[in-house]
């Protein structure tokens, strides 16, 4: 391969990773002011509003209610205490403006995948303990609790993602770029363990 070549390559690499940053940074900026995937005020999604659609949404499913009077019956007598008299309050406002801030929360990256509604890392652990499944897959070994060591397949560093599936090491390296496992992102251990260095519990993963 000629320099001419290796200077094409090298100057196209830079221009995909320009346009892929310059991307990033269009989209960060096309979200401001709208509330990320997932996020919930009072048990209700607003995940992917901006403000105005979440307070609306909000004073329809939670103020609404709060606006029928409170009745109390005690044998044969009956009360009612209209609505405006109970005086309850609920900051919509407040509550949306503090959604869209917590949104806006980390560095590009982060929001990047807080936006496209990605899974965080729930849990890490360093020589992690296999917790098998109740799978058919698993075999005889459903079930069971596999220490580390050698009949372990989940060597040096366990990042969990999300109902059982994460990230972790492996031996078979050569099955590495394999739909050979069930559901788990693998790598060599080497790279898993330079990962693990990384990261943190709550990183953002967003898997393509």
């Amino acid at each position: 391969m000629g320099r001419k070549t290796i200077l094409i390559i090298a100057t196209a690499a830079v221009l995909v990773a320009a346009l892929v940053v310059a991307g990033a940074y269009l989209y960060d900026r096309s979200q401001e002011g709208k509330i990320a995937a997932g996020v919930t005020i009072d048990g209700i999604d607003v995940g992917g509003m901006d403000a105005e659609e979440a307070e609306a949404k909000l004073r329809r499913e939670l103020l609404r209610p709060l606006e029928q009077p409170l009745r109390a019956t005690y044998r044969a007598r009956r009360w009612s205490l209209p609505a405006a008299r109970l005086k309850v309050r609920a900051d919509v406002e407040g509550a949306v403006a503090r959604a869209v801030e917590v949104s806006r929360e980390g560095d590009l990256p982060t929001r990047i995948g807080r936006y496209l509604g990605g899974e965080e890392l729930q849990a890490m652990e360093e020589e992690p303990t296999w917790y098998v499944p109740e799978s058919d897959w698993a075999g005889d070994l459903a079930g069971q609790v596999i220490p580390p060591g050698p009949d372990n397949p989940i060597k040096a560093r366990w990042m969990a993602i999300f109902e059982g599936a994460g990230i972790h090491g492996t031996e078979e390296t050569a099955s590495l770029g394999t739909a050979a496992s069930h559901g788990c992102v693998r790598m060599s251990i080497p790279d898993v363990e330079e990962l693990y260095d990384q990261v943190e519990v709550g990183t953002p993963i967003f898997i393509g």
